[in-house]
This record gives C-alpha cells, sequence and structure tokens, in this order.
C-alpha cells in the first residue's frame, strides 16, 4: 500500500468509500500514515505547532557517518513520539553521495502486531517512505 503513497506527492491524499463519504484510515494504516506525515513535515512549519515534524529533509546532502546517525536520530524521534509505537529499531541502513535508505522494525504498544518501514532519499531528491 505505502509504496505507491509513501512519496510526498501522493501522502495523504483523499479516496472516497464509494458511498459519497471519504474513506477512513485506521489501525496500522493510520499508525504508518502518522509516522509518514510527521517525517515529511518540515519542523517548524506549522505555527501552532512548532514541534510537530522533523529536520530529515535539511540532514540530505552531506555523506557522512555523523549526518547518517543524525538522520537515524531524527527518523527514530519520530517514530516513537507516536504513544501508539513502544519501540523502534534500525535494522539497516545505507548512505551513499545523496541516497540513503534505511529499514526499521516497529513495535506497537497495545497489538501483537509489528511492521517493517523504509525510509528512501535518492540524488534526485526524491524522498520516499514505505
Amino acid at each position: 500500500y505505502y509504496n505507491k503513497y509513501g512519496g510526498s506527492n501522493h501522502i495523504l491524499q483523499l479516496s472516497s468509500n464509494n458511498q459519497g463519504d471519504l474513506s477512513l484510515v485506521s489501525g496500522i494504516d493510520n499508525i504508518k500514515q502518522s509516522i509518514i506525515a510527521r517525517i515529511l513535515t518540515p519542523k517548524g512549519s506549522l505555527p501552532l505547532h512548532p514541534n510537530y515534524g522533523s529536520l530529515v529533509a535539511q540532514l540530505f546532502g552531506r555523506a557522512t557517518a555523523p549526518t547518517a546517525q543524525e538522520i537515524n536520530n531524527e527518523i527514530s524521534k519520530c517514530i516513537l513520539s507516536d504513544s501508539r509505537i513502544s519501540g523502534a529499531q534500525l535494522s539497516s541502513y545505507t548512505l551513499e553521495s545523496t541516497n540513503y535508505t534505511s529499514n526499521w522494525n516497529i513495535s506497537l504498544e497495545s497489538m501483537e502486531a509489528q511492521f517493517s518501514f523504509v525510509a528512501e532519499h535518492d540524488s534526485s531528491g526524491n524522498f520516499t517512505i514505505y
């Protein structure tokens, strides 16, 4: 599902339930959507919520080990800011030039479920989360 909606051009698009109403996102899909929205929103861009969002977009462009760690920390903070999430473990990441990819395992607080999460940035400036 998020492979086709994970990019910033498609995230949070509205869809209908074929009954004249908007479809609601719930459960794990709602948690994924919440994380994606927080990571893609530049921190400080919402005047009434200055701490909402992330600095991820500002960190790309410097292919250094400290930068990769800063990106990983920022993504982790965004994931763990959701009270429904009890843990976020980075399973792998790569940073080469302006290309970044990370894989995360997310544990949920009140469900017997886990899901994986991938964040990726390529040399053309595209940032995709799925």
